[in-house]
């Protein structure tokens, strides 16, 4: 009875395996034979959007595991929204019910596709007679060579050829080896093979049926391959590749066979990342051999990943020639097949950045009016604020939105106000009139603390400079000296003398005849060593560092190695690790009152501010450059809205307003609204550092920084120009650095000496009383320059730059006042303004205001508390990541709008690349000071 069962079951199972084979012929949406199968998980999102249907829950029994070439297409390109008959087309689909498998299954009474072409020649008869008669005694030869052929229980392999008759069929030995093997187990399977194998007498045979096993497996593989051919396609699905979870979806006998190769085994895999990546490499190879317009999703990664870092079509095209990952045309047309919606802005507090972008063409013809191609863009991008002290948002309440004082003839929308509403105008005069007189005056509480955040920065550069000088002092018999002193003295001797080679007597180097020996062989001889002596080549000397490694276990940034840092004892306000994520650009270059004006509407609307019809907020913050910040200052003073009655006409400037008053609302009342009245404005300190820096350079430029860029290389003109204009700001950098800290020894050098003279320790206090006392009157006024230029505005410089690093706002505003006459040296009325106006909007700031604006000084996006960076030099990272994915040539609108709306999506598809590929990134290291 068992047995019975048993062979039921078996019967059944062959029936359903029968059912299955057959239902995954048609399409699971159009019941259509498949030609080339796609798999239908690939799609999930797409059905369950226009279907309803859930097809990963689907059970394989029932219904269809794929989609024919047609209606994947379709699916792909309504993916990408490219193409809206797509839609029609599939909407227009009647799905075919599918019902379990029973004895009168549809399914399975489908016939066959009659096969088309030319008819095949009929066999002849006697041939077909002699395989039907060799077919009938099939079982008793069976029988009988079960006594010649088979495994012992130790596994060995037993052959007897006695009872076996040459004329033999092929076909019924072979049905025999199966029968055998099938009852066998996986030991005996292995033992069967490997002793099977060593029993092939010439390696051709080895070849033959590596050769047979191919051909055997193209089919499955290329079937395979079809099954995910469109995966390489799909953004989510590549920003989450994970290459083990593919091999293991991939045609057994091909994995295992690799991994007999490789000499391990599927787990082994998943604790090996590089051998898995190997593995893979060769899998998608041997599918290539297979199918030659298939595209792996691992190497289309590197391919992808390689066109980011580079740009080189030659590159792209060169692995693609190697591998199955496509070409350039392959690689540009994807990034233009990304279709993706605008980014949607949360309802919370948020701070927003913009910024210009442009790619210049080239032109090689010559011809009149010839003008290289330019394509310019303002790129903006918001940062999301959290303010957990507060809990609520604040950009929600009207009381806190900022306001503009005109001189027109009225404020808010009515010009008659109520007697509460010139009541807050006074209150709001009366405060900025005090603001501004502490501003001239200078001696509030606030201007203290700015000061005394300031001396505490010198003095800790000062205690430095005490403590490296003060370890190369060396005692002479009463008198100090240093490796310095040593070191002017030998290139003087070097310079003006020469050492007789005879007797040792220094001489002028114009001697013709040694003073000490009264001979010409020595003085000639010295000169000509001198002549060939080639000097020591000098060691790169190492430069500390603070290295950060990036923690994934904990989720924190930890401290790897720490030398001399500078940014420990400046306290950090970063709370972790933020992102600006980009909006849609603006068609625009941001450099008239005209294109800033579309740009700030832009944002407003985005920002969904009450005064362009949205609820989100009544105010926000806006960051930019120089340039921008005063367009957009005269805009808040200027621009306005005409609030008459069924017109809300806008207006740049007063004098318009005025005019269409005049034309088109004669006799009426003047009512307005600023249009631009929403924004608290905010410079970008990044560019704020650059216009600092280019300030002390052009000032100090004749005293002591052209002296000081010959002896670091800049010697020609050019060169010169180069370092005087602060063309690179990271050089420049370095060399105000170069001066500050050598400045700073050599400025405390005689109080060290002097110190260690009377047996007194020397301090930061101690010499800045001396320094005053000592130099305030006669002939010192090099020294006093010297001192006020270091002491006060390359320390404010410093301060500034390392506030930003630090996110410490109240440094950075110390910075701001210590420096703030830097601008007025030389001729900069731009920054002159700015830094009038961002003084004056941020004491007018409520206090709730100021301090979520604090907050957010300076971001760090890797995590680093030492690499913060304002919102201008973020964007300026975003732009350049903007531009690696912009293929080559002119880009339009419609490619800035996809890898805008993409950036997210492809540079997390990148570093996930490179994390595959065993790349370790750069991006948790910060730079030393």
């Amino acid at each position: 009875m068992a047995g019975l069962q048993s062979a039921v079951l078996i019967e059944c199972s062959d029936e359903l395996k029968k059912h299955m084979d057959k239902l995954n012929t048609f399409c699971r949406l159009c019941h259509k034979v498949i030609s080339k199968p796609y798999n239908k998980l690939s799609f999930a999102r797409e059905i369950l959007t226009l279907f309803g249907i859930n097809v990963e829950g689907e059970p394989k029994e029932i219904f269809p595991l794929y989609f024919c070439h047609t209606c994947a297409r379709h699916l792909y390109r309504y993916r990408s929204g490219t193409d809206i008959s797509s839609l029609q087309t599939l909407q227009s689909i009647k799905l075919k019910v599918y019902l379990p498998h029973s004895k009168d299954c549809v399914i399975c009474f489908i016939n066959e596709p009659s096969a088309k072409g030319r008819p095949k020649k009929r066999k002849l008869k006697h041939v077909n007679n002699e395989n039907q008669d060799s077919i009938d005694h099939e079982c008793d030869i069976s029988e009988n060579m079960s006594q010649d052929w088979g495994l012992t229980d130790e596994g060995e392999i037993t052959v007897n050829f006695g009872n076996a008759n040459q004329t033999t069929d092929v076909m019924l030995l072979l049905k025999h080896i199966q029968h055998v093997i099938s009852s066998s187990s996986k030991e005996q399977h292995e033992d069967f093979f490997s002793k099977f194998l060593d029993l092939l007498p010439t390696d051709s045979l080895y070849q033959f049926l590596c050769e047979c096993l191919g051909r055997k497996q193209k089919q499955s593989i290329s079937r395979d391959a079809d099954s995910f051919f469109l995966m390489y396609k799909d953004m989510e699905a590549m920003s989450s590749f994970d290459i083990f979870d593919w091999l293991k979806k991939r045609d057994q006998s091909v994995t295992a066979y690799l991994l007999g190769l490789a000499g391990c085994d599927v787990n082994a895999l998943e604790k090996n990342p590089r051998d898995a990546l190997i593995v893979s490499r060769a899998v998608e190879h041997i599918y290539y051999l297979c199918s030659r317009n298939f595209i792996s999703p691992v190497s289309f990664l590197a391919n992808l990943t390689s066109y980011a870092m580079t740009g080189s079509k030659v590159v792209v095209d060169i692995f693609g020639n190697a591998s199955p990952s496509g070409h350039y045309k392959t690689v540009t047309n994807w990034l233009k097949d990304q279709g993706s919606k605008p980014v949607q802005l949360p309802s919370n507090d948020l701070m927003n950045v913009f910024d210009n972008e442009q790619v210049v063409g080239k032109t090689y013809s010559i011809k009149p009016s010839n003008k290289v191609p330019v394509s310019v863009i303002t790129n903006k991008g918001f940062l999301e604020l959290n303010m957990h002290s507060i809990g609520k948002t604040l950009q929600n309440e009207l009381s806190l939105k900022p306001e503009v004082k005109l001189d027109l003839q009225g404020h808010n929308v009515m010009t008659n106000k109520s007697s509460s509403e010139e009541k807050s105008e006074n209150d709001k005069e009366v405060k900025l009139r005090g603001v501004i007189n502490c501003m001239i005056d200078q001696v509030s509480e606030l201007y203290v603390k700015m000061e005394i955040d300031h001396n505490e920065q010198l003095y800790h550069f000062i205690d430095h400079a005490i403590e490296v000088v003060l370890a190369e002092q060396q005692d002479m018999d009463g008198h100090f000296e240093d490796p310095i002193d040593l070191k002017v003295r030998q290139d003087i001797v070097e310079k003006n003398y020469i050492k007789c080679a005879a007797c040792g007597t220094l001489n002028s180097k114009r001697k013709q005849k040694c003073t000490g020996c009264d001979e010409r062989e020595g003085i000639k001889k010295a000169k000509l060593d001198q002549k060939n002596t080639k000097p020591d080549p000098k060691k790169k000397e190492k430069i500390p560092k603070l290295v950060f490694i990036h923690d994934e276990d904990q989720g924190k940034v930890s401290t790897v190695t720490t030398e001399f840092t500078q940014y420990d004892h400046i306290t950090t306000n970063h709370k972790g690790k933020h992102e600006l994520v980009l909006t849609d650009p603006v068609y625009c270059n941001p450099n008239s009152m005209k294109s800033v004006a579309l740009v700030l509407r832009k944002i407003g609307q985005e920002n969904g501010i009450h005064r362009y019809g949205g609820n989100k907020g009544h105010w926000t913050f806006v960051c930019c450059d120089g340039l921008p910040y005063l367009i957009i200052k005269k805009l808040k003073e200027e621009a306005l809205v005409c609030a008459i009655t069924g017109c809300h006409e806008t207006f740049l400037s007063r004098d318009l307003y005025e005019k269409h008053c005049e034309q088109i609302h004669p006799g009426s009342q003047k009512q307005f609204m600023h249009e631009f009245d929403w924004m608290y404005l905010g410079i970008g300190a990044g560019h704020y550092e650059m216009n600092l820096v280019k300030s002390f350079f052009e000032l100090n430029w004749t005293p002591f920084l052209e002296t000081l860029c010959e002896i670091m290389g800049f010697c020609t003109d050019s060169s010169k120009q180069f370092a005087k204009s602060c063309k690179d700001h990271h050089k420049s950098w370095r060399l105000l650095l170069i001066f500050h800290l050598s400045s700073f020894q050599e400025l405390v050098l005689p109080y060290v000496r002097n110190c260690l003279s009377t047996r007194c320790p020397p301090t930061a206090k101690g010499f800045l009383t001396s320094g005053i006392e000592k130099y305030s009157y006669g002939n010192y006024q090099n020294f006093k320059y010297m001192l006020d230029q270091v002491c006060k505005f390359s320390q404010g410089i410093v301060n500034f730059r390392m506030a930003t690093w630090r996110n410490n706002a109240d440094l950075l505003k110390s910075s701001k006042y210590m420096t703030k006459e830097l601008f007025h040296g030389r001729n900069h009325p731009k920054y002159q303004k700015i830094e009038l106006y961002d003084t004056i909007q941020d004491r007018m700031m409520p206090d709730n205001v100021r301090e979520l604006n604090d907050l957010y000084a300076s971001i760090t996006t890797s995590g680093n508390p030492s690499a913060g960076e304002d919102l201008d030099f973020v964007l300026e990272e975003k732009n350049k990541q903007l531009k690696a994915w912009i293929p080559k040539g002119m880009p339009t609108d419609i490619i800035w709008q996809t890898v805008c709306r993409n950036n997210r999506a492809l540079e997390k598809i990148k570093n996930h690349s490179l994390s595959l590929f065993g790349i370790q990134s750069t991006k948790y290291v910060s730079r030393p000071l």
